[in-house]
């Protein structure tokens, strides 16, 4: 099994409570940049500053991803609130056998995936095979996602290479890299970055790359761009190397033993090409977006009555919009407007937030009754 050091842990739990206080907070702008996380940072006050209850929900956090419970420390986490202590609590009780991963929704109830270690060893083999020539791991990516975790805890582990994190590091990118990203992220490096270090490799997964963007990177002299397609709930299932061609089902796997998030296009047993999910959920920025819970949720508001959630955009810049039709006895006034979108910032994460808001009495629908797309 792969033994995961002490600063590999850190890494992810670092990245793992930097995201359960922002889903609690609704925003970033509060909390202590990950930069600044040392093994002295108290979790609670003089530190990140999590109260009572994100102190309780960041601890079973980290308590289910990696199984303390079947240890019997999982309320060490209570008692021991630097970051540095929690760090040895997960290193001395952690599972030997599984480690569970939470689905990257940010909207919808998130699932938990068991993976056996055996199955992530299994994974990453194939990795440091494909990328045995890497020299460095750079990332740009979240550490406690299934994916952030393969590529940037387990696999630089495994090869025994380091990894830093981009953002953060101040570092510029070294000859024989292997960036570890996602799409939103890889345009933003594209509009950035004029041309690469020589064999420098990319790794792109969560949501779909547009071609254009790949070609543009390889211009820039990136060696390659490689292509996971997987899911937390199966792990990687395939990949490719060049945008044009299927995916390739990893030689372990079978083609009617797992069950996909995607509804396929096969080619043959082994190649394929994925279509659209199954669940209705969309990716903003490679985060999981259910648009239904999102009009639910905004129809929490005692100034809404109804409101209609769609996509706008395309791929790598789709973001939402949504039609609200408001409550008996409120008028439109660009008041309202600013009181409601002052709302949507302080109770939607970036990705649920709708960029374009229109009002009107009845949200549009066709004459079958169901809902229709809107001009805005």
């Amino acid at each position: 099994m792969i033994s995961l050091e002490k600063s590999d842990i850190f890494r992810v739990l670092v990245s793992l409570i930097h995201a359960g206080l922002k889903k609690s907070r609704c925003s970033s702008d509060d909390i202590l940049p990950t930069a600044s996380y040392t093994d002295k940072t108290p979790i609670t006050v003089g530190g990140l500053e999590a109260d009572s209850i994100e102190l309780l929900s960041l601890a079973g956090a980290v308590s289910r991803m990696f199984c303390l419970h079947e240890s019997g420390i999982e309320d060490y986490l209570l008692r021991y609130k630097t970051l540095g202590d929690w760090v040895e609590i997960v290193h001395q009780g952690m599972s030997r056998e599984k480690i569970v991963f939470s689905t990257s929704g940010s909207t919808g109830s998130p699932k938990f995936c068991t993976h056996s270690w055996q199955n992530i060893e299994r994974e990453i083999a194939g990795h440091a095979r494909i990328f045995a020539n890497s020299r460095r791991i750079v990332a740009a990516v979240a550490a406690h996602h299934i994916y952030g975790f393969l590529f940037t805890a387990a696999l630089p582990r495994y090869m025994n290479l380091p990894v830093c994190d981009y953002c953060s590091s101040q570092q510029k990118l070294m000859p024989g890299d292997l960036i570890v990203s996602f799409p939103l992220y890889w345009q933003y490096l594209n509009d950035i970055i004029s041309h690469f270090p020589e064999d420098c490799c990319g790794v792109t997964s969560t949501s779909p790359c547009k071609p254009d963007l790949i070609r543009s990177l390889i211009f820039k002299r990136l060696c390659r761009m490689t292509e996971i397609y997987g899911s937390s709930e199966t792990g990687g299932v395939g990949l490719r190397h060049d945008h044009t061609q299927p995916y390739q089902l990893f030689s372990y796997l079978k083609k009617d033993a797992i069950c996909l998030m995607d509804e396929m296009i096969w080619e043959d047993d082994t190649h394929f090409y994925p279509v659209r999910r199954k669940d209705g959920a969309v990716q903003i920025g490679g985060v999981n977006v259910f648009p239904d819970a999102v009009a639910q949720k905004i129809s929490t508001h005692p100034s809404v009555k109804e409101c209609g959630i769609r996509l706008i955009g395309n791929e790598n810049d789709s973001r939402l919009k949504a039609f609200i039709v408001l409550s008996d006895g409120i008028s439109y006034s660009p008041e309202t407007r600013r009181a409601i979108s002052e709302w949507l910032y302080t109770h939607l994460s970036a990705p649920e937030r709708p960029v374009s808001l229109t009002f009107g009495a009845a949200i549009p629908r066709n004459d079958m009754g169901k809902e229709q797309d809107w001009e805005i």
